[in-house]
C-alpha cells in the first residue's frame, strides 16, 4: 500500500520458489493479488533475451533447445496511483526457468549374464528427478551416480537370477518408458563341501560379514574414486595376478556345506584365488579403505570403498597392510594371502559388490566399467 507513510512504493518481500520446469508447449501464466496497471515480462538466456512482452503464454512454443536450458525470468511491474484504490508503485521480480528436455537414457556398457551387470546413461535428467527402475528381475535400490557431466544407474544382475526376458520399466519423475532385457543362461556348478573347517559354526559370523557388507555398501562414495583409464575405459586389476583359481569359484550353487548349518544351498560370491602364504594381494583398483579387521568367518580382511556404490573385497588374509580411511591406488598392497578365514587353501577371498549385489569380479579385469 502507497502513500504519505509509503512513499517508496509497493515491495513486498522476494519469496525464493525455487526453480520453475516447463517443457516445449507448456502454458506458462504469470498472476498476481492485484492485476497490475502495467507489466513486463523480459526471459533471458544468460545475456541474451528470448522473450519480451506482457505475458508468458507463448513462451514455451516460441523456445526450441535441444538440451535442458536455464533461463532467468524478470517481471517488472507498476500500479498506477487511481481514487480509490489504496496501492501504487512498481515492483521487480526474478524467477528462475528450466527449459526442460525429458529424460532419455542408453545402454552402454550390457553384461546380460547372472553375476554381471548393465549401465544406464541418463540424458537431460534433472538434479532433483529420482529414477526408479522396475521389473520382475531382482534389482536393488536405484540410485542415480555423477561423473563429470554424466548421470548413469547401475544394473547388476544377481547370481541367482533367473535366465529369460525381461521389460525394465524405468520411471524418472514424471516420464515413463520401458525396455526389453534378456538374462542369458549361464551355468554354474553345483558343489558340495563335505569337510569340516575350523569348529563349523560360521552361521552367526557370516550373517554379522553379510550385514556389515550391505552397511558399507549403503554408505559409498557418492563420486567415483577408480581413476584408472585406459582409453575411456576403467579396467580393474587381479589382486594376484599368478595365483590359481580354486574351487568354489563364483556362482557356484553350494548344495551342502557341513559349515554352515543354516546357510546352504548359497551362491558362492566370491573368487577363490590361491597362492602360498604372506604373496601380497594387491587393490584391485584406486579406491578407500572403509574396513581393516578381522571377523569369524571372513578372518583378516580388507574392504575398499570405489565410490558409486562399487566395493572390493579381500579376506582369509595372514595380515593387513591399511588401515580405515587410508586412500590406495591400483595395485598396491592391501594385505598377505593367508589361511584366517573361511577357506580349505592358502590365498584370498576376492568378491566385489555393485550396489550391495555381488558381481564377478574377473570380468572387469577385462571390460573394465565405462562411466568417464
Amino acid at each position: 500500500m502507497c502513500g504519505t507513510e509509503y512513499a517508496d512504493g509497493f515491495i513486498p518481500d522476494p519469496t525464493d520458489v525455487g526453480v520453475i520446469a516447463f517443457k516445449q508447449n507448456d502454458s506458462l501464466s504469470l498472476a498476481f493479488s492485484e492485476a497490475p496497471s502495467r507489466c513486463e515480462i523480459t526471459v533471458l538466456r544468460g545475456d541474451t533475451v528470448v522473450h519480451s512482452g506482457e505475458d508468458l503464454s507463448l513462451l514455451s512454443e516460441k523456445l526450441s533447445y535441444a538440451a535442458d536450458t536455464p533461463l532467468t525470468c524478470r517481471i517488472d511491474a507498476e500500479w498506477l496511483q487511481t481514487d480509490g484504490v489504496p496501492y501504487y508503485g512498481k515492483a521487480s521480480y526474478t524467477a528462475s526457468l528450466l527449459y526442460d528436455i525429458p529424460a532419455t537414457y542408453s545402454v552402454v556398457d550390457a553384461r546380460l549374464s547372472p553375476g554381471e551387470f548393465t549401465i544406464l546413461q541418463f540424458y537431460n535428467l534433472n538434479d532433483d528427478q529420482p529414477v526408479t527402475l522396475v521389473s520382475d528381475l531382482s534389482l536393488p535400490s536405484t540410485k542415480v551416480h555423477t561423473v563429470g557431466s554424466k548421470k548413469f544407474v547401475f544394473m547388476p544382475i544377481d547370481v541367482s537370477s533367473v535366465p529369460g526376458k525381461y521389460t525394465i520399466r524405468v520411471v524418472a519423475g514424471n516420464e515413463e518408458s520401458s525396455f526389453s532385457f534378456t538374462v542369458g543362461n549361464k551355468s554354474f556348478s553345483d558343489r558340495q563341501i563335505n569337510t569340516r573347517h575350523g569348529n563349523g559354526t560360521y552361521d552367526s559370523a557370516k550373517t554379522e560379514w553379510d550385514n556389515l557388507i550391505k552397511n558399507l555398501s549403503d554408505q559409498s562414495a557418492a563420486e567415483r574414486l577408480w581413476d584408472d583409464d585406459r582409453n575411456g575405459t576403467y579396467k580393474f586389476s587381479n589382486p594376484i595376478s599368478s595365483a590359481k583359481v580354486g574351487t568354489p569359484s563364483f556362482g557356484d550353487n553350494v548344495i551342502a556345506d557341513t559349515n554352515l548349518k543354516g546357510s546352504t544351498p548359497y551362491r558362492t560370491a566370491y573368487l577363490t584365488l590361491e597362492a602360498a602364504e604372506g604373496k601380497e594381494v594387491g587393490a584391485t583398483a584406486s579406491g578407500k579403505v572403509v574396513f581393516a579387521g578381522e571377523n569369524g568367518y571372513a578372518g583378516k580382511a580388507v574392504v575398499l570403498d570405489h565410490g558409486c556404490g562399487v566395493l572390493s573385497i579381500y579376506s582369509n588374509l595372514s595380515s593387513v597392510s591399511v588401515s580405515v580411511g587410508d586412500s590406495v591406488t591400483i595395485g598396491s598392497t592391501v594385505g598377505l594371502t593367508g589361511k584366517t578365514g573361511y577357506m580349505f587353501n592358502s590365498g584370498v577371498k576376492f568378491a566385489m559388490t555393485m550396489e550391495g549385489v555381488y558381481i564377478n569380479p574377473a570380468s572387469n579385469y577385462n571390460y573394465g566399467i565405462q562411466v568417464s
